[in-house]
């Protein structure tokens, strides 16, 4: 649907109903003819995102997931599965709203392409991976708390103005303060041969 609105909508949806479980995946796609905002007015719960932005016209659009902090997104995959976000086109951001995780989650981020988390993002214990096709950037502007988790970087970039509490390990990507000046803060950083 090309407009903003609420997640919690199922009229904003095609096919309708609502991404609200462990096997849903949420597909913000090609539609849009500008930038537009999904807010999230109740938690909820999807197995996968996928960001895109294939409008023909030289001016690429953006998705902001935008809502209340207590009212997350929990990237949650049915059993012995894990959960992704992907980004094939454009510049999209979880904003206020908060993501959380309740297993290990894959974000691929796409060359050219950026998705921004700008506000806590929970880690609970899991792991998060940013991969890429080719060198898509991850900026986190918010906090990351990761309760025995990590944070892995195997490819693109990582970026942005927050802190990662905890561990960090780059293995074959790039990790860098954005928003210049700028100045990301990690607890436990971990360079490896990649």
């Amino acid at each position: 649907v090309d407009s903003s609105g609420n997640w919690n909508d199922s009229a904003k949806w095609s096919p309708s109903g609502v991404p609200n479980s462990n096997t849903s995946i949420a597909g913000f796609g090609n539609v849009i003819t500008a930038p537009r905002t999904v807010t999230v007015t109740a938690p909820v719960s999807v197995k996968g995102i996928v960001f895109s932005d294939n409008n023909a016209s030289t001016v690429q659009q953006s998705y902001t997931i935008d809502g209340l902090s207590s009212n997350s997104v929990t990237l949650s995959a049915d059993v012995n599965a894990s959960s992704s976000i992907t980004v094939l086109k454009g510049t999209h951001q979880f904003q206020t709203v908060g993501v959380s995780l309740d297993n290990a989650v894959d974000v691929t981020v796409a060359d050219g392409a950026t998705l921004a988390f700008d506000n806590v993002v929970e880690l609970n214990g899991n792991t998060l991976t940013l991969t890429k096709i080719n060198a898509g950037t991850v900026n986190f502007n918010g906090t990351v708390i990761t309760t025995g988790g990590s944070v892995v970087v195997s490819a693109g970039q990582l970026g942005g103005s927050g802190t990662i509490s905890g561990a960090l390990t780059n293995s074959g990507g790039t990790v860098g303060p954005g928003n210049s000046p700028g100045k990301l803060t990690v607890t436990d950083y971990l360079q490896t041969a990649g």
